[in-house]
């Protein structure tokens, strides 16, 4: 059973015995907002602290803005999934759309862009992807079926 994200718990399909979620959310920015709150709303009641709860948050907002913007061109016209599964090591997030596939197949390598020369000429963005890969201890892509599904796991400790 999925349910369309909302601002409240009751959107998400049910809890399962593995303790995991799933998210049913339109690929715009008011869709990734409220799934946002929800999945954030979803890791408090589950005894997260609010500093994992908003690496989450930040990392998740990253590539799903990622989704709207470019894997759909800013236009909301379809629904994507996010689930999250916490396992022992560190909460799991799976994210699949049927958006436009990543360039060449493949995730962004996260290099930071040059941050030199005046400030007015310093790059406004190229953070989203060295972000998400230094707070994530795993991040694969692949492209099946005309979907293209990320999977990040975000730990519990950083060693």
């Amino acid at each position: 059973m999925q349910g369309k994200a909302g601002g409240d718990l009751n959107s998400a399909s049910g809890l399962g015995k593995d303790r995991s979620v799933t998210f049913t959310y339109e690929t715009s920015e008011q869709g990734v907002r409220r799934v946002l709150q929800s999945m954030r709303a979803w890791l408090a009641t589950m005894g997260l602290d609010e500093d994992f709860c908003g690496t989450a948050e930040i990392t998740l907002a990253e590539v799903m803005n990622n989704v709207a913007e470019h894997a759909y061109h800013g236009e909301a016209r379809d629904t994507a999934l996010l689930k999250l599964r916490l396992t022992p090591e560190g909460c799991e997030f799976d994210l699949t759309d049927q958006g436009e596939p990543m360039p060449g197949l493949s995730l962004p390598t996260g290099q930071l862009p040059t941050l030199v020369g005046p400030r007015a000429e310093l790059p406004e963005g190229g953070f989203g992807w060295f972000l998400i890969r230094t707070l994530s201890d795993r991040l694969t892509y692949t492209r099946e079926n005309g979907a293209n599904h990320v999977h990040i796991r975000l730990p519990f400790t950083h060693g």
